[in-house]
């Protein structure tokens, strides 16, 4: 049984791989063809927010839980 429950799993990841694959090459394919305007749009617009959301990221906090309950209470932000 573990034999076919490996070969499964063999198949899903190349069934994941291969839908990657036709997802990519249509996505490709669509910056060039009737619709590349919603395609170049989307692309750009993905991008903005990607690289906007990079810069306001908040920096990770590396007090532990209870430094923070603490300071909190003390209200010492």
């Amino acid at each position: 049984m573990k034999f076919l429950e490996n070969l499964f799993n063999l198949f899903k990841g190349l069934a994941l791989m291969y839908l990657a694959f036709v997802f990519l090459a249509w996505y490709i394919k669509g910056h060039f063809g009737k619709y590349f305007i919603f395609f170049w749009i989307n692309t750009t617009v993905s991008f903005a927010i990607y690289y906007n959301h990079q810069a306001n990221k908040i920096p990770y906090d590396t007090r532990t839980g209870a430094e923070i309950w603490e300071a909190n209470q003390r209200n010492d932000y």
